[in-house]
Protein backbone atom coordinates (compact mmCIF):
# COMPACT_ATOMS: atom_id res chain seq x y z
CA UNK A 1 0.00 0.00 0.00
CA UNK A 2 2.64 2.07 0.96
CA UNK A 3 4.40 1.43 -2.36
CA UNK A 4 1.42 2.20 -4.44
CA UNK A 5 0.80 5.88 -2.59
CA UNK A 6 4.70 6.66 -2.66
CA UNK A 7 5.05 5.66 -6.55
CA UNK A 8 1.83 6.06 -8.04
CA UNK A 9 0.10 8.93 -6.64
CA UNK A 10 3.06 10.67 -5.90
CA UNK A 11 5.21 12.23 -3.11
CA UNK A 12 3.92 16.12 -4.43
CA UNK A 13 0.75 18.20 -5.12
CA UNK A 14 1.75 18.01 -8.69
CA UNK A 15 1.67 14.06 -9.09
CA UNK A 16 -1.79 13.83 -7.79
CA UNK A 17 -3.81 17.62 -6.51
CA UNK A 18 -6.98 15.91 -5.17
CA UNK A 19 -4.91 13.24 -2.76
CA UNK A 20 -2.78 14.18 0.05
CA UNK A 21 -1.74 10.98 2.44
CA UNK A 22 0.75 10.51 5.84
CA UNK A 23 1.40 6.87 6.70
CA UNK A 24 2.12 6.85 10.50
CA UNK A 25 4.94 3.89 11.23
CA UNK A 26 4.73 3.21 14.76
CA UNK A 27 8.09 1.46 17.07
CA UNK A 28 6.67 -1.63 18.58
CA UNK A 29 3.33 -0.89 19.71
CA UNK A 30 1.63 -1.81 23.45
CA UNK A 31 -1.77 -1.55 24.97
CA UNK A 32 -1.79 1.17 27.44
CA UNK A 33 -3.39 4.26 28.12
CA UNK A 34 -2.42 7.40 26.50
CA UNK A 35 0.76 9.65 27.83
CA UNK A 36 0.28 12.31 24.56
CA UNK A 37 3.93 12.21 25.01
CA UNK A 38 4.74 11.13 21.68
CA UNK A 39 7.76 12.46 18.49
CA UNK A 40 7.42 11.99 14.89
CA UNK A 41 11.04 11.13 13.36
CA UNK A 42 11.21 11.13 9.57
CA UNK A 43 13.24 8.10 9.29
CA UNK A 44 13.34 4.72 12.83
CA UNK A 45 16.05 6.20 15.27
CA UNK A 46 17.42 3.06 16.05
CA UNK A 47 15.86 0.17 14.42
CA UNK A 48 12.14 0.05 13.11
CA UNK A 49 11.60 -2.56 15.70
CA UNK A 50 12.89 -2.84 19.19
CA UNK A 51 13.81 0.28 19.14
CA UNK A 52 11.26 1.82 21.46
CA UNK A 53 7.71 1.93 22.10
CA UNK A 54 4.61 3.44 21.11
CA UNK A 55 0.99 3.10 22.73
CA UNK A 56 -2.08 1.88 20.43
CA UNK A 57 -3.36 5.24 22.17
CA UNK A 58 -0.46 7.27 21.18
CA UNK A 59 -0.65 6.55 17.27
CA UNK A 60 -4.45 7.41 17.40
CA UNK A 61 -3.80 10.49 19.01
CA UNK A 62 -0.78 11.01 16.63
CA UNK A 63 -3.39 10.16 13.66
CA UNK A 64 -6.47 12.95 14.99
CA UNK A 65 -3.83 15.82 15.63
CA UNK A 66 -2.62 15.62 11.93
CA UNK A 67 -5.70 15.17 10.98
CA UNK A 68 -7.11 18.33 12.71
CA UNK A 69 -3.78 20.58 13.22
CA UNK A 70 -3.32 21.72 9.64
CA UNK A 71 0.67 23.10 10.49
CA UNK A 72 1.52 19.52 11.65
CA UNK A 73 -0.70 18.26 8.50
CA UNK A 74 1.76 19.94 6.16
CA UNK A 75 5.02 19.68 7.65
CA UNK A 76 4.20 15.55 7.56
CA UNK A 77 2.42 15.39 4.18
CA UNK A 78 3.43 12.96 1.57
CA UNK A 79 6.07 11.12 4.62
CA UNK A 80 6.24 8.45 6.57
CA UNK A 81 7.02 9.48 10.08
CA UNK A 82 7.87 7.13 12.65
CA UNK A 83 6.04 7.47 16.26
CA UNK A 84 7.84 7.00 19.29
CA UNK A 85 6.62 7.62 22.91
CA UNK A 86 8.45 9.59 24.89
CA UNK A 87 8.62 8.27 28.02
CA UNK A 88 7.76 5.00 29.13
CA UNK A 89 4.27 4.28 29.65
CA UNK A 90 3.04 3.63 32.93
CA UNK A 91 2.79 -0.67 32.67
CA UNK A 92 6.05 -0.87 30.85
CA UNK A 93 8.01 1.18 34.32
CA UNK A 94 5.53 -1.01 36.74
CA UNK A 95 6.44 -4.02 34.55
CA UNK A 96 10.12 -2.77 35.12
CA UNK A 97 10.39 -1.81 39.03
CA UNK A 98 9.05 -5.90 39.05
CA UNK A 99 11.83 -7.20 36.95
CA UNK A 100 14.25 -5.24 39.17
CA UNK A 101 12.94 -7.16 42.59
Amino acid sequence: AVAYLFHELGHDSQASPSIEWIVVRPTDLIDDGPTDQYTLHPKPIASLFGGGTATRANVAGAMVDLLTKNDLWESWKYQMPVLHDNEPPAAATADAAKDKK
